[in-house]
């Protein structure tokens, strides 16, 4: 793809003195994306785990499995979607969580990743099926799944209102979709520098979810340690049918 057609994120847009300023940066493509993370993928889970991030996503999960609104039930294997899975460090998280079998499928457009996350799913004891594909269009049916995550995944496209839209389609009625995304903060800025992303602060992600017709259920889920400063969490849940309402009344 030439320069010229490439899409564009935001990288600074304020006022110096009577001039208004606004840069644009060309965005990273799928395939850009893929061969980087192709790259990193050996050393990708490793990494994670030294930062602390591992332990951080078990402590997300622990907290938002004890949540007595999460529509899952403990009596069946619940269905789970992870979009840009990576190594798959999040839904394994959320596996040892549950501490009961869960089956979990995978989208990635890194081949490397998926193989990493192939061996780690494995080691875990873990049911997979994963898939190399965009998650602005996922192979899989409508309402399919129980729960869909994302982590550090929306900020790297044009549009992640694309993507949103894709994965409220294949969620449930009543499910929830838990998304992570940088921050706005100093370490996200550097992140946002190398990896040319978009920000997000609390409130526009979750006016962003909203548009999607997705209800938001908490914009800003406290984090730990680096994984709170680079990163926002927001838990949202696609509304219920109609006949879903009529029946718990």
């Amino acid at each position: 793809m030439s320069y010229a057609r490439k899409q564009v994120i935001p990288f600074y847009e304020g006022r110096i003195g009577s001039w208004q300023i606004k840069i644009d940066r060309l965005s990273l493509d799928v395939s850009e994306l893929s061969k980087r993370f192709d790259r990193l993928a050996k050393a990708w889970h490793a990494m994670l785990r030294r930062l602390g991030y591992h332990a951080a996503y078990e402590d997300l999960w622990e907290r938002l499995l004890g949540l007595s609104s999460l529509p899952l039930s403990r009596s069946h294997s619940p269905n789970i979607l992870d979009c840009g899975a990576g190594t798959g460090s999040f839904s394994a998280a959320f596996a040892r969580a549950w501490a009961s079998p869960v089956k979990v499928s995978g989208v990635d457009a890194s081949p490397g990743m998926l193989s990493e996350a192939e061996t780690l799913y494995a080691q875990q004891g873990i049911k997979a099926d994963l898939r190399c594909a965009d998650t602005r269009s996922l192979p899989y049916l409508d309402n399919e799944f129980d729960l869909v995550m994302t982590a550090h995944v929306l900020e790297h496209l044009v549009n992640p209102k694309v993507a949103l839209r894709e994965m409220k389609r294949v969620l449930k009625p009543g499910g929830w979709l838990v998304v992570g995304v940088t921050r706005d903060s100093l370490l996200g800025r550097y992140i946002h520098f190398k990896w040319r992303t978009h920000l997000f602060k609390p409130a526009q992600l979750a006016k962003w979810i909203d548009s999607e017709g997705l209800n938001v259920l908490d914009e800003d889920i406290p984090l730990r340690g680096l994984f709170g400063k680079t990163s926002l969490v927001c838990v949202c849940q696609k509304p219920l049918t109609a006949e879903q309402i009529d029946h718990d009344k």
